[in-house]
């Protein structure tokens, strides 16, 4: 008699994209969101764009340097 292969069920993208569709609905009574309460909210992202273009000037900076001792 043969082996049988088992089967594992996966999931599929369907239910997964269920999950991460929902949206959350805006209360009529909520305050709109202010600068200050956003700047709060995403300050890790506004901390990786600083960092993003302090590496780009400084590469930037590094090839003109470099092109000056190339040519």
């Amino acid at each position: 008699m043969a082996k049988r292969k088992s089967r594992r069920t996966r999931r599929t993208g369907a239910s997964r994209s269920a999950t991460f569709g929902r949206v959350r609905s805006s209360d009529s009574s909520s305050e709109p969101t202010t600068t200050a309460q956003l700047e709060a909210q995403y300050q890790y992202v506004i901390d990786d764009l600083k960092r993003i273009g302090l590496i780009a000037v400084t590469l930037i900076g590094a090839l003109v340097i470099l092109s000056f001792f190339i040519t």
